[in-house]
């Protein structure tokens, strides 16, 4: 049994947390909010102030690795989450690809109603406390005999020190860990950080009477020159659209307007089906600084530089909501945390090394490719600004992806393949050594040069008059 302490309750604190102590392990999970209130799921969504969860009230999908790891760790959470509302859905591509036997299936709902689901879980559970209203303001350290720093727990703003024998930072992309290590004399984590640039609106719909969901094939989405916009099916009949432009773009401001940000979304063709369908539930919400950062509790030369402490969710990989992978990520993290803590004990700095590595060689894939993605959409949307449209990349790896979507429509293990990469149940590398999956692409990407079929939606122009 470890004695653990997490930092911060959102959803990768809390999975941390529930996962721990369903493998023996004895938890207290500090949380400066209070818990969602009593109520129906409505209540979740309305009435939860989660000041410490900005992305609170921004779309969300639960993709396929979160499923699988919930299913496995807490499958009676899944059924809660369904009893609550939450639709249950394949992992596919156009209604096709998915292997429900193999537990490749997602759950569409509200951030904040999921949440509530695992919170009241987490609460119920025997292994964890939960403190609420508490914030950790400080590593408790010793350096013995040891070269490095080791935590022994966590100094709380309410003056007192919760001991523990790892420290698990679930605090978010504003992660102190960073301070919190300065402040003992460690070295800081290293970090990589790209600002995507981009600025999001989210409005939240419920469907009329005798409405369905236009589509529930995970991603509904599509990238014009100057903005992308995007669907995400919810629980309840209640669904979400967002949108995201450049921060450098002179109109993003007046998509905060309720009039206007519907407009606009009624003339894409992706999301205007969706438009009509619902009714609106909420205000637009917007949410800036958006940004990829990996950090991790290693030098420059990749050396451990703590024992017993670890990230968790955003605290290590924060990567833009645009393809809903944070969750997975983070439950995945909090999957192999709980299976491993008990090594902690033996060797706690590397412990930590360890945790590092497995992050960088199963998760690692995942931020690199939204990086590169990221960059490949602020690039479109510069030009778009300037009412210029980028033609399609020849980068292979470009032109590679983009005859797996023209395929998918006719190939069902392409298609199987593309949805399950979305999913992150199949990295890239896995993809590439099915070699006769990979010939038949690569034949079709020899037979159809690259062609530059224009945006479906508004032009620069017709967006500017729509927004007037």
């Amino acid at each position: 049994m470890t004695k653990i302490v997490v930092v911060g309750g959102g959803l990768g604190g809390l999975a941390a947390a529930l996962f721990s102590a369903r493998r023996g392990h004895e938890v207290v999970l500090l949380e400066r909010d209070e818990g969602p209130p009593e109520g129906t799921a409505d209540d979740d969504f309305e009435r939860w102030d989660r000041p410490g969860v900005p992305q609170a009230r921004q779309s969300h999908n639960f993709l396929g690795l979160s499923c699988a790891v919930l299913s496995a760790e807490a499958p009676d959470v899944v059924e809660a989450l369904l009893d609550r509302g939450a639709m249950r859905t394949d992992v596919s591509v156009a209604g096709r690809g998915a292997d429900p036997d193999a537990g490749e299936l997602s759950l569409l709902c509200r951030r904040l109603v999921y949440e509530a689901v695992v919170r009241r879980a987490v609460a119920r559970e025997s292994g964890v406390a939960i403190r609420t209203g508490v914030a950790a303001v400080g590593l408790l350290t010793h350096r013995a005999d040891h070269a490095l720093p080791i935590a022994l727990g966590v100094r709380t703003d309410a003056g007192d020190d919760v001991e523990a024998d790892l420290v698990v930072d679930s605090s978010g992309r504003r992660s102190p860990a960073a301070q919190w290590l300065e402040d003992g004399g460690a070295e800081v984590p290293s970090t990589r950080v790209q600002e995507c640039g981009f600025h999001y609106h989210t409005r939240f719909y419920r469907l009329r009477d005798g409405r369905a969901f236009p589509d529930t094939a995970i991603p509904i989405i599509t990238a014009l020159d100057y903005a992308t916009v995007m669907a995400f099916p919810g629980d309840n009949g209640t669904f979400s659209l967002s949108s995201s432009v450049s921060t450098e773009d002179p109109l993003r401001l007046k998509l905060r307007d309720p009039e206007r940000f519907d407009r606009f979304l009624a003339n894409v063709p992706v999301t205007a089906p969706w438009i009509d369908a619902g009714e609106a539930i909420s205000d637009v919400n917007p949410m800036a600084r958006i940004e990829n950062r990996w950090r991790r509790l290693v030098d420059g030369d990749g050396r451990p530089i703590v024992g017993g402490l670890v990230l968790v969710g955003d605290s290590s990989l924060h990567t833009n909501p645009t393809f809903g992978r944070g969750v997975s990520l983070a439950f995945a993290q909090a999957q192999h945390l709980a299976a491993t803590a008990e090594q902690v004990h033996a060797d706690p700095v590397g412990y930590v090394h360890a945790f590092e590595d497995w992050t960088a060689s199963h998760l690692g894939v995942w931020y690199e490719s939204q990086v590169a993605a990221d960059g490949a959409a602020l690039e479109r949307m510069t030009a778009g600004l300037r009412g210029e449209h980028l033609p399609p990349s020849e980068n292979p790896i470009s032109r590679f992806i983009a005859a797996m979507f023209a395929l998918s429509a006719t190939d069902q293990e392409v298609s199987r393949a593309l949805a399950r990469i979305a999913h992150l149940l199949l990295t890239p590398q896995e993809l590439f050594a099915d070699a006769p999956l990979v010939g038949r692409i690569n034949a079709y990407v020899e037979a159809h040069p690259t062609s530059d079929d224009p945006p479906a939606g508004p032009s620069r122009r017709e967006f500017e008059d729509l927004l007037a």
